[in-house]
């Protein structure tokens, strides 16, 4: 074989292999069998016809293309290796010469992984956040299970605080309508301030089948950073109205939410609750933090667009995922966003290419710093999930095959190179303000 870089520019590589006549042979053989599975010869049993009978009926030319296209791949990947090319996406070939008993000509095109060159990360330096549990956190979390279970009564008259509504709403900005601002049959529990601030009020006194037009200021910090600071107009119109009657925290209450004997016994589960949510929640803010910083300090060249296109389609299917998993069709889901899944696809452009920067970092710095995956943490990681379905043979089977076991290893080599990172930028650990302090402040 043989095999000459006519291109090696940035990202971008073309390679012209030759492969002769000899080295194409001894796959004839296996050509000839994946032929005659499928051509009937009398006296032959399918996949069983000897070349020279099978030359008669196909012709040699069909046999030497499909040892061709066998051969293919094998040369190609050889021939990466031989010139220590590390392939970024799957490459494009183009056969230039390709006859019965004569030299196969073919290149390849394909983008390689760029180089990465990583800051000092080592004088990078993150403080860990508290994790802030609170007795009002607490508190507001019983009272909430309180609102799930409450006991819900339609009435007529007008709409109080602590009622819940439904509600059809069009929301308009100089008297245009807001994309995504319109919804029919609202629900909202006035009182809870986890919608625009100022909407309960007007709300309130309004009586069903009711309408009613205002204005209302969108706060700054307002996450739509589109309606952030702006005045919104509102166009209402109340449904229903139901008064909710909270259940009593009693001894049946507390039955019916499993073995608690006491509310204190509830609030200490729910504290417990909080607190391995909050920790993971700040454990994921410190990991996001520290990505970005060692990606900020560290220089890449040009990324190919085959990445970051196929870093988008991962984000793509991990939103249909999202999306389908709260019982929503994806294509409804487009409807209601007024955008098409292309324009989707767009707007995760930018993010895209962070996600696949860090992922680059992440793999040169596990390269720099000589982490792997052992064999007992893949064997580990398998037989974790492989629990999960005990009696399901085609889960063992995909989780033992040499390519999820190549998948499981990337993610454990990730797992050890955040934690690497966090050894060497992290400042402290993540220390738990809970209830319990509140009360013992409250004490002195």
């Amino acid at each position: 074989m043989q095999v000459k870089v006519l291109k090696n520019e940035k990202s971008q590589v073309e390679l012209e292999i030759t492969v002769s006549a000899k080295e194409i042979k001894p796959s004839l053989e296996k050509a000839t069998k994946n032929i005659s599975k499928d051509v009937k010869i009398a006296g032959f049993r399918q996949g069983n016809v000897p070349y020279d009978v099978l030359k008669q009926k196909v012709g040699e030319d069909a046999i030497w293309q499909e040892a061709v296209e066998s051969v293919i791949p094998i040369k190609m990947l050889e021939a990466v290796k031989q010139e220590k090319f590390e392939i970024a996406e799957q490459p494009q070939v183009e056969i230039i010469k390709s006859a019965h008993n004569n030299d196969l000509i073919f290149k390849a095109k394909f983008s390689v992984i760029p180089q990465v060159t990583i800051g000092d990360y080592k004088k990078i330096k993150i403080k860990a956040k508290a994790v802030k549990v609170t007795t009002k956190k607490i508190d507001k979390t019983i009272d909430d299970i309180r609102k799930m279970r409450a006991k819900e009564t339609l009435v007529t008259r007008e709409a109080k605080m602590k009622d819940k509504v439904l509600v059809d709403i069009d929301m308009m900005i100089n008297k245009v309508l807001i994309e995504g601002g319109q919804s029919k049959g609202a629900i909202i529990v006035l009182g809870d301030s986890y919608f625009v601030p100022g909407l309960d009020e007007k709300l309130v006194g309004m009586k069903t089948d009711e309408e009613k037009e205002f204005t209302l200021p969108y706060p700054d910090t307002y996450y739509d950073k589109k309606l952030a600071g702006k005045k919104v107009e509102f166009k209402v119109k109340i449904n229903s109205i139901y008064q909710m009657d909270l259940p009593e925290l009693d001894q049946e209450f507390l039955s019916g939410l499993g073995n608690f004997k006491t509310v204190e016994d509830l609030k200490t589960q729910v504290e417990k609750n909080l607190e391995a949510e909050e920790s993971q929640k700040a454990e994921h803010e410190l990991e996001n933090e520290l990505l970005t910083k060692v990606v900020e300090c560290s220089k890449f060249d040009e990324i190919p667009a085959g990445l970051i296109e196929a870093e988008t389609g991962r984000m793509l299917t991990e939103l249909k995922q999202n999306i389908e998993g709260q019982g929503i069709k994806f294509e409804d889901y487009i409807l209601q966003m007024k955008k098409s899944e292309d324009e989707i696809r767009k707007g995760f452009q930018d993010q895209a290419k962070k996600r696949t920067q860090v992922s680059l970092a992440l793999r040169q710095i596990s390269i720099d710093e000589k982490i792997t995956a052992e064999e007992k943490d893949i064997d580990a990681e398998a037989d974790k999930i492989i629990a999960m379905y005990p009696d399901n043979k085609e889960v063992k089977d995909q989780v033992n095959s040499s390519t999820y076991r190549l998948k499981l290893g990337d993610i454990i080599v990730n797992q050890k190179t955040v934690q690497h990172l966090k050894n060497h930028i992290v400042d402290g650990k993540n220390t738990k303000d809970t209830a319990k302090s509140d009360k013992a402040k409250a004490t002195k």
